[in-house]
């Protein structure tokens, strides 16, 4: 029982020391990047104007809804 509980301690260590040396950046310009109004217009633009796809009807055709 000690065996798993030493490994589980162990990995949960090392995940917390490798995080902490990946460490977060606190760019803020990361975020103003995104708050760009221009491109989420862009984007909901070409998400309205994308047409719908083709109705697929699998192997089996077309079923009947009655």
């Amino acid at each position: 029982m000690r065996l798993p509980l030493a490994f589980a301690v162990l990995l949960l260590a090392s995940a917390q020391a490798l995080a902490e040396e990946m460490g977060a950046t606190d760019d803020l310009s990361y975020w103003s990047d995104w708050s760009d109004g221009d491109q989420v217009k862009h984007f909901l633009q070409r998400m309205a104007r994308r047409p719908r796809p083709q109705q697929f009807f699998g192997l089996m055709g077309k079923r009947d809804a009655g």
